[in-house]
């Protein structure tokens, strides 16, 4: 196969980045090929049917994170919408529980979240997750973030007054690039209830992530009011699940659609979330915070990895009943019904041949590229 495709309209100079990242195991090139995924899971004709919503897009665990909203209130939740758009909830259903087998392999995990999504939907209330209602493995690492010092986090990642290059995290921008950034975000500021916050201080392009990885993104570090902050800049791309049909709901750009549905799927929306309008694009902005964390869960126990996984489950189904009769999709009704009628054995099976079909793509993936280093060859996981 010709994975040429995944890559098409990224930084030619990132694509090796990226590929090298894909390669590591089945669960990296699975992050990394969402469009690769919707279009086999279509090919295959095997979805289950399930009601039209409005659905994340690219569910699984490395999109799930703690953060803080405008109140500066922390939650965990799922945190990357960049593929939200309409489509069954089969799409998000079978791609969280894909990514569960490649990165688990045994199936006790998969049970666990499927049939916590079940039962949350079928309750038809969504709730959230914050440190109160939290526990095991997201409630310590909630605990631990709340803990962490921000002038200790600000030192580690600012020298003087510029943003440190780490290697494969940011890179230096030209003058140029970085002047007419500048200046764009000084117009934007402008709107801003404090526009003195958001004097920059330096610019950088950031090169974090897997399935963006490629398209333009930056970090930012601006003034604040008693200590500089950062600001994630990141161009949004069509969503991999989009399918045209007929009398379907718009947006005026890719950034506006994720910035709505983020907001709707979001108990709470990341702080300063908005449409940012750059050189006739229009990117994703957010505040990049030190509250920011990932739970590996390569590194939990077995308690600890079902735990995590009933958490998961449950915050896919609130998510979708949050957003449930927005736009014309799927009311809470129907949404629920479907919770009492689906069937988690038919998901399980779908989920392990989606999950086949990736590790031979992965495999498939290695052999194509002959350039990949020993050391990324070495890691990879079947």
């Amino acid at each position: 196969m010709n994975f040429d495709f995944l890559f098409a309209g990224r930084d030619p100079v990132l694509v090796p980045l990226k590929k090298f990242r894909m390669a590591q195991s089945a669960y990296a090139f699975f992050r990394g090929s969402a469009v690769l995924f919707y279009r086999d899971l279509v090919k295959a004709g095997e979805t289950p049917e399930s009601p039209r919503a409005w659905i994340c897009g690219d569910a699984h665990s490395e999109n799930m994170g703690s953060y803080k909203n405008d109140l500066r209130l922390t939650y965990f939740d799922f945190n990357d919408f960049d593929e939200a758009c309409a489509g069954p909830l089969a799409y998000d259903i079978l791609r969280f529980g894909t990514g569960i087998l490649l990165a688990h392999e045994k199936g006790k995990p998969l049970a666990v979240f499927l049939k916590a999504y079940r039962e949350a939907l079928r309750e038809g209330k969504p709730y959230h997750v914050d440190y109160e209602t939290s526990s095991g493995s997201i409630r310590d690492m909630l605990d631990s973030v709340a803990k962490r010092n921000y002038e200790d986090f600000l030192h580690q990642r600012v020298d003087g007054k510029k943003i440190r290059i780490r290697e494969d995290r940011t890179e230096s921008l030209p003058k140029k690039e970085q002047k007419s950034l500048e200046k764009a975000l000084h117009k934007w500021a402008r709107k801003q209830e404090n526009p003195k916050s958001f004097r920059v201080i330096d610019t950088v392009r950031r090169t974090a992530g897997n399935g963006s990885l490629g398209r333009p993104r930056y970090l930012v570090l601006v003034r604040g009011r008693k200590l500089p902050f950062f600001l994630d800049l990141k161009l949004a791309a069509k969503a991999a699940p989009a399918v045209k049909r007929k009398g379907a709901v718009s947006w005026s750009s890719e950034a506006h659609r994720v910035v709505d549905l983020q907001t709707r799927l979001q108990y709470a929306p990341q702080a300063l979330l908005q449409v940012f309008p750059y050189q006739g694009e229009h990117y994703i902005l957010r505040e990049w915070q030190s509250t920011e964390s990932k739970i590996s869960v390569s590194a939990l126990s077995k308690d600890e990895l079902l735990g995590f996984y009933l958490h998961a489950g449950q915050l896919l189904a609130w998510a979708h009943l949050r957003a449930a009769g927005y736009k014309g999709a799927a009311g809470v009704d129907e949404l629920m019904a479907f919770g009492r009628d689906m069937k988690v054995s038919d998901y399980e099976q779908t989920c392990r041949r989606c999950a086949k079909r990736m590790r031979g793509y992965h495999a498939d993936f290695i052999d194509s590229e002959p350039g990949l280093s020993a050391a990324a060859q070495a890691k990879c996981v079947d």
